[in-house]
């Protein structure tokens, strides 16, 4: 009977420390990608769609509301690049949840647009899947929608 108890204590005190070392794993996570996050919108100011095709992976895909997906970084490159030629100065991206599994981490957040004298062109709400390449996380599927009503928005990019 004791060795029974001692080996329950065991596994409480394994899963315990496991249980920690994952939310703090989690919470590392989120806040890398609320950095990565920041550093994409500084970029996105900057007019860098350069810099901004390099936040995602090689094979990277964006899900662009009323448009066909956009494989890749050169094509994703060249999707940011029109946006910003079209009006867009600014985003805004607001993470309201991570959750962080091995190399791959699922984000939900909220996000707004914003166009010549930082007047807000769109906002809405965008889900996205992050991988960890080589250390770093980097957008792997981006996709978001308006949450103005149908015909009210820029068209979310």
């Amino acid at each position: 009977m004791h060795v029974l108890r001692v080996n329950a204590e065991i596994a409480i005190v394994v899963f315990c420390v496991l249980w920690a070392s994952t939310s703090a794993r989690a919470e590392d996570v989120a806040a890398q990608i609320k950095e990565a996050n920041r550093r994409f919108a500084a970029a996105f100011e900057k007019g860098d769609a350069e810099r901004i095709a390099d936040f995602y992976v090689e094979e990277g895909k964006l899900l662009p509301p009323n448009s066909e997906v956009v494989s890749g970084r050169k094509e994703i490159r060249a999707f940011w690049s029109k946006a910003m030629e079209s009006g867009v100065k600014a985003v805004t991206l607001k993470s309201t949840e991570v959750e962080a599994r091995g190399d791959t981490a699922i984000e939900m957040g909220n996000f707004a647009l914003f166009g010549k004298d930082a007047k807000e062109i769109d906002n809405g709400k965008y889900l996205v899947v992050w991988k960890c390449d080589q250390g770093t996380w980097r957008l792997y599927r981006d996709c978001w929608n308006s949450s103005k009503p149908l015909g009210k928005s820029g068209g979310g990019a």
